[in-house]
């Protein structure tokens, strides 16, 4: 019996030790904002932020969103973890989580973060089938190897919202904001600063959830365009 349990214990540490990590979030000086353009409203407390992997190219992600299938979209994606908003940092808009997975990941995967704004965020399905607003984006990992999720032997991955911009406030060498949109140097009063800071640069990553009128109207226009262009074939 102590055998037995002597061995359960020592899998159960070599699982531990074999688990790879992702230290990611958004720190004070990026902020995610709301779907209006033209609104700093930062991205609600509670709001779902996803980490994981896809097995669809950025066309094809664009397309679910584009057509607001997001079953599909849901089914193609690999979920390591989920923060919220203001996880870890008390703050609307930014959080930081250190996230840790015994998965075999292999060590070859593109980290994607995918934030939902939605009517529901009581749990990660309730906010994929209430979104009201989302983004999906990565820092190509070929380009920033801190965006390759790490293989499970003590792996260690530290990843940012902030890698999406340069020094200068433009969008960094290999960000792909596949969904959303890129606004780069957004000012707003922070009161909650803790620099006393008047300004705070900030990317826009939350893009409006199409409408079913307008998911249907973009899917008819699709399916008119592809015949027209079987019929000039």
């Amino acid at each position: 019996m102590k055998k037995r349990i002597l061995t359960s214990a020592l899998m159960a540490i070599a699982t531990l030790a074999q688990a790879s990590t992702v230290n990611w979030g958004a720190q004070l000086d990026t902020v995610l904002l709301s779907s209006n353009p033209n609104n700093t409203t930062l991205l609600p407390t509670g709001s779902v932020i996803r980490l994981g992997y896809f097995n669809l190219t950025d066309v094809a992600i664009q397309g679910f969103h584009n057509a607001a299938d997001f079953s599909s979209l849901n089914a193609a994606f690999t979920q390591y973890d989920f923060a919220t908003s203001s996880e870890g940092s008390g703050l609307d808009g930014t959080f930081a989580k250190a996230s840790t997975s015994a998965a075999n990941l292999n060590g070859n995967l593109q980290i994607f973060v995918w934030v939902l704004q939605s009517a529901n965020n009581s749990s990660v399905a309730q906010a994929v089938a209430t979104a009201t607003a989302q983004a999906i984006f990565y820092v190509d990992k070929a380009v920033n190897p801190e965006w390759n999720f790490p293989a499970v032997f003590n792996g260690v991955a530290n990843v940012d919202i902030g890698d999406l911009t340069n020094p200068t406030g433009g969008a960094a060498n290999g960000a792909h904001l596949v969904v959303g949109n890129f606004q780069a140097n957004v000012a707003r009063q922070d009161v909650r600063d803790a620099f006393g800071a008047a300004r705070v640069e900030g990317i826009q990553v939350v893009a409006p959830v199409p409408e079913p009128t307008s998911a249907f109207l973009i899917a008819v226009g699709a399916a008119g365009l592809m015949m027209r262009r079987r019929r000039q074939s």
